[in-house]
C-alpha cells in the first residue's frame, strides 16, 4: 500500500491484509482488479469466477498462473454481459 492507505482497516471484517499480502480476503481474492484491456462484466448475481472459471487459479498463484483469465474466449457463455 501507500502512504495514504489507512492501514487500521486491515484486517477488518472481511480483509486480511497482512504485511505485503494486502487487499485480499479470506480465500485469498484481491479487493480490486487493474486489468490492462476491456472485460465483459459477470452478469448481475453472478461470482467472477463463475463467469471466468480461471479466474480463482490467477488469484490464489498472485497472478503467476493464467494470467489471460479475463479473456471472453475463457468467460463461461451466458455468464457474462454480451
Amino acid at each position: 500500500p501507500t502512504f495514504l492507505a489507512d492501514q487500521s482497516f486491515f484486517g477488518i471484517f472481511d480483509d486480511v491484509s497482512v504485511g505485503t499480502n494486502t487487499y485480499t480476503d479470506k480465500q485469498g481474492l484481491p479487493w480490486g482488479l487493474a486489468i490492462p484491456e476491456s472485460l465483459k462484466y459477470p452478469k448481475e448475481g453472478v461470482a467472477i469466477w463463475n463467469a471466468y472459471p480461471l479466474f480463482n487459479a490467477w488469484a490464489e498463484s498472485n497472478g503467476t498462473e493464467e494470467q489471460a483469465w479475463y479473456e471472453v474466449q475463457f468467460a463461461s457463455q451466458g455468464q457474462i454481459v454480451e
